[in-house]
């Protein structure tokens, strides 16, 4: 407790020095602090989360950051952000991330010109890393575009998944994610060869989803858009996603849910249809599958500060 009370304090003190200043429409931070002792130094995962924030006033600047020897990778989901690296500045845009040192002569912020910023990032602390980070920028800048279902950005949402699930519970595991985190992203190539490779039909059916998620009653009515047969769409869905159609429904269902429960004040009733789930009790027990919670104990965190969920180990 006197370890969060000095976090929550530290980042207060932090805001009023305008080192950071800004809201966020929606937040869900897992901040870690492990007590191990362990006989060679690690690389351990500090923060992982995802933010969706429309604050003019959001700016991070890598030289103003107390987090020494981290590595940051950020990934656009929807809206934009910017980024400046020396005299150029990027728009950050659905499917880019960028990888940065801290500290480092870099900042990214949001322009009010768009509605929103929503992302997912993580935060690794290891200063050996930096030989990988410098030779992964290297060759390919520090912004890269990845598809959503490229196999780091699934790297990601599932190490945030398990942070969500209380799985990360002492420094030797957060060290397995942190590097298996780096080897996916050696592995995995950033370009616009996974859009080429997938079909075109799977392509119209990931957009269909997206945005009809609230009316899809069936795989019938999914494999009938897409135009092919129900089984052969299901055999190329499995071998391109890495999942079944339905369950790629359900994380959809469920992420907009969430967004609902932090941000509106519908019943879980309410949410439940205006996602596509027939009834709030069948819902919840998706949300909770998916989420490791209820939909009512989630929604009432959403006035916590930065980091929600601190686990000390």
């Amino acid at each position: 407790m006197l370890y969060i009370m000095f976090c929550l304090s530290f980042w207060i003190d932090l805001k009023e020095a305008g080192i950071i200043s800004y809201q966020t429409n929606y937040r869900e931070n897992y901040g870690f602090l492990f007590t191990d002792t362990p006989p060679f130094p690690l690389p351990q995962i500090s923060s992982i989360g995802w933010e969706h924030l429309s604050d003019p006033d959001y700016r991070w600047h890598g030289l103003h950051r107390a987090e020494p020897n981290h590595v940051l990778f950020q990934y656009t989901l929807s809206g934009s952000g910017k980024l400046m690296l020396q005299s150029s500045v990027h728009t950050l845009q659905p499917g880019e991330a960028f990888m940065v040192r801290i500290p480092g002569e870099h900042e990214y912020f949001f322009e009010p010109s768009v509605s929103h910023w929503e992302f997912i990032y993580v935060m690794i602390m290891d200063k050996e890393l930096s030989r990988w980070v410098d030779q992964v920028t290297q060759d390919r800048g520090n912004v890269q575009a990845y598809h959503s279902e490229s196999e780091i950005i699934r790297c990601l949402r599932q190490m945030l998944e398990q942070a969500r699930n209380k799985q990360i519970q002492n420094i030797y595991y957060s060290a397995e994610l942190a590097y298996q985190f780096f080897m996916t992203l050696l592995r995995d190539q950033p370009s616009s060869q996974e859009h080429d490779e997938m079909p075109v039909f799977i392509e119209r059916a990931l957009q269909y989803m997206n945005i009809h998620f609230k009316d899809i009653e069936s795989l019938d009515q999914i494999s009938s858009m897409a135009g092919i047969s129900k089984y052969h769409f299901l055999r190329q869905f499995r071998k391109y996603i890495h999942c079944t159609p339905l369950e790629y429904l359900n994380r959809v269902r469920i992420e907009k849910s969430a967004e609902l429960l932090r941000k509106s004040d519908m019943n879980i009733e309410e949410i439940a249809k205006e996602v596509g789930y027939s009834n709030g009790n069948y819902y919840s027990k998706v949300f909770r599958q998916w989420v490791g919670t209820t939909p009512g104990k989630f929604r009432k965190g959403r006035d916590f500060m930065p980091i929600d969920h601190l686990s000390i180990k």
